[in-house]
């Protein structure tokens, strides 16, 4: 296994250059040929563009720091094949939805830990803009 702490050779790249889910998509690609051969199923920033949390087929949730493409945390959760992510608008919750699975989590972004869960099938998962309300389907 690779070191986590490789940094990314294009993390000192200006970011406005390329599309946040591009960069988003890219700094997984890169991350996961370094360290894993995961396949990740779903990405998402933080809304300050800090951090970027991404999905995997063995249901593990990572969370990266954009600066230099550090491992910060991973998560395994009950389950497989997370498919959606989506950090709430003030960046404290993540929502993670799984492909084939009967729960949707909710995850604190400060240590991934699973505040809340649901017992409803549903791979796609959003916040509202306002962050009180959620769509699944």
């Amino acid at each position: 296994a690779k070191d986590v702490d490789t940094a990314l050779p294009f993390a000192e790249r200006n970011s406005s250059d390329v599309a946040k889910d591009d960069l988003a998509r890219e700094m997984l690609y890169l991350q996961r040929t370094i360290i894993n051969d995961f396949p990740v199923n779903a990405v998402c920033f933080s809304p300050d563009d800090a951090y970027v949390y991404s999905g995997d087929n063995h249901a593990q949730v990572k969370q990266w720091r954009v600066e230099d493409g550090k491992l910060l945390q991973c998560v395994k959760l009950e389950g497989k094949n997370i498919w959606s992510l989506d950090v709430s608008p003030d960046g404290s919750k993540l929502i993670c939805g799984l492909q084939g699975s009967k729960t949707v989590f909710l995850l604190d972004t400060n240590n991934l830990s699973t505040t809340k869960t649901w017992n409803f099938n549903s791979s796609v998962c959003r916040f509202s803009p306002d962050g009180t309300k959620l769509l699944h389907s």
